[in-house]
């Protein structure tokens, strides 16, 4: 009998030795995905206030329609790079598709590229008057306010501001 506890105890150690490696291992593989998914979700070159407006892998083709005006930008995912970054108006419509290698806006090829088929694209939008860089907008001038009582008939005789006044005989 000596001998068969000895036995058992070399199984136990190895039964230990072996849900020690198994924790270890779930820990490890935890640990990758976990790192995995704390991957950047938002590319560096897409202005914080854009919106995710699609997500597509495989070969079926991502239509987006713009809701006002702004700036779409179609990221592959899988590669992690800019494909295309363009302005949008109202009501267009951008088309990612991948068997055909091709970005449309409003049906015109805007890029051209080898495309893999399997990689995971996103397309963001960013709406007018978010981050990006906008044309200066040039205010129209200031209309005179109407909160004021009306001046006095001699004051609003007196010349515009800036232009010298006139001579006043006393």
């Amino acid at each position: 009998m000596a001998g068969g506890a000895g036995r058992n105890k070399v199984k136990v150690t190895e039964m230990r030795i072996s849900k020690a490696l198994c924790y270890t291992s779930t820990f490890v593989v935890g640990i990758g995905l976990l790192a995995a998914g704390c991957a950047k979700d938002r590319p560096e070159s897409v202005p914080a206030d854009a919106r995710s407006v699609a997500k597509q892998g495989g070969t079926q083709p991502v239509n987006f329609t713009a809701p006002r005006d702004g700036t779409v930008y179609v990221y592959d995912r899988t590669s992690q790079k800019m494909l295309y970054s363009g302005r949008v108006r109202q009501g267009e419509t951008l088309e990612l598709d991948p068997m055909r290698n091709k970005v449309r806006l409003e049906g015109r090829v805007v890029m051209e590229k080898n495309l893999r088929d399997l990689n995971q694209y996103q397309v963001w939008f960013d709406e007018e008057g978010g981050t990006q860089a906008a044309a200066p907008v040039v205010a129209p001038a200031a209309a005179p306010r109407t909160d004021r009582p009306a001046a006095p008939a001699s004051e609003r005789e007196a010349a515009p501001s800036g232009a010298p006044a006139a001579p006043t005989s006393k």
